[in-house]
């Protein structure tokens, strides 16, 4: 660049080839970052498809773990079917004929899931 009298700037040929290469190089390094941040915008991507995948496991797991304890009785609840069920069989072998064979039956099963489910839950807080 050459100044005239008047501080006017003049552009060269040589200026502007310069300039121009400037820029050119400026393009180029521009084009390789967006390149490296579209590299990066998949690998997040992806990652975040993992993350999105682990979380939806984690969820499911949790609603089932939750429906299989709504489902199951409380400590009371169980406490008060184990005791009906020991008073059907006590009141079955003095009066055998308030109670059908299925009815006992039905009890001694209950009694005895009950006797099963407490034993994994002790067996399992150990």
């Amino acid at each position: 660049m050459t100044y005239d009298k008047g501080l006017k700037v003049v552009i060269t040929e040589d200026t502007m080839d310069n300039l121009y290469n400037e820029m050119r190089v400026m393009r180029d390094q521009l084009l390789n970052r967006i390149e490296l941040l579209e590299d990066e915008v998949d690998y997040l991507t992806q990652e975040n498809m993992q993350y999105s995948r682990q979380l939806y496991q984690l969820e499911s797991d949790i609603d089932s773990l939750l429906a299989r304890i709504s489902n199951r009785p409380t400590k009371h609840e169980r406490l008060e079917y184990q005791k009906t069920a020991k008073k059907l069989i006590k009141r079955a072998k003095k009066h055998p004929d308030w109670y059908s064979e299925q009815d006992i039956y039905y009890a001694k099963q209950v009694k005895k899931q009950l006797k099963l489910e407490e034993r994994e839950s002790t067996s399992q807080t150990e």
